[in-house]
């Protein structure tokens, strides 16, 4: 079950970064990892992060978004996987 907060309407994954003190919400072109976690963001916020941290933090682009599928394994904490949409 996904959760609203992080799809939109038409099932896309969200920006899930934080602008201005609220998440930003754009529709996620760009997935990013940070160690073992992995975030979807918009070209804008990627941008940024990759300025910070160098290319090697982007994982994997889709022009027209990501679709997002939550899994929760046995442990309790859910993680999300992010599928290609184009």
């Amino acid at each position: 079950m996904e959760r609203i907060s992080h799809t939109t309407k038409t099932g896309k994954a969200k920006c899930l970064a934080y602008r201005n003190g609220k998440r930003c919400g754009r529709v996620a072109t760009v997935e990013v990892v940070c160690g073992t976690h992995r975030q979807t963001m918009c070209r804008e916020c990627a941008d940024a992060i990759v300025e910070q941290h160098g290319s090697k933090v982007v994982r994997q682009e889709s022009r027209k978004g990501f679709t997002v599928r939550n899994a929760a394994p046995f442990s309790g904490m859910v993680s999300r996987e992010y599928k290609r949409r184009g």
